[in-house]
């Protein structure tokens, strides 16, 4: 007797697509989707977050790979020249006390971001988890830090 194989689990982006429709039912439309049709089938929801009177942007990024992730635009213009050393010590500190998440100054458009690593796959994917990570812990520990990092950028300690 042939044993029956599990049915194929949905694909992570399947899965948050469902999830987006059952917050969308609620009247919670955070997010807009893009599929960037490349060999990952890497799929981008944008959404914002209104963080001391700044619209930070919020990319959640969703693909085959194992690693999917959240990234903020913490800065929403890039960091001078000047300020680099005090930023770059000051995220340092904060990437050593908060384990969950990496700040980091984008090489590209010098703004301050951070990224939270979903690491999961199809098989253990949980949508959930994502809006979750962002109301009860990556708002929180912003409302702590943003204020702070934002005063280093602007050239205070």
């Amino acid at each position: 007797m042939a044993t029956k194989s599990p049915k194929p689990p949905k694909s992570k982006v399947k899965q948050f697509d469902e999830l987006v429709a059952i917050m969308n039912s609620r009247g919670d439309k955070w997010f807009t989707k893009e599929e960037l049709n490349d060999q990952f089938h890497t799929t981008v929801y944008h959404a914002h977050l209104e963080m001391n009177d700044l619209k930070l942007p919020i990319f959640v990024v969703i693909d085959d790979t194992a690693f999917s992730f959240i990234r903020i635009g913490v800065t929403l213009q890039g960091v001078e020249e000047q300020q680099i050393p005090a930023v770059l010590a000051h995220i340092n500190g904060l990437n050593q006390r908060f384990k969950i998440s990496k700040y980091y100054i984008s090489d590209q458009d010098h703004n301050v971001y951070i990224d939270i690593s979903v690491p999961s796959t199809e098989f253990d994917f949980n949508a959930g988890i994502i809006p979750d990570l962002l109301k009860n812990v990556i708002v929180p520990h912003l409302k702590d830090t943003h204020k702070a990092l934002l005063d280093v950028v602007k050239g205070g300690n």
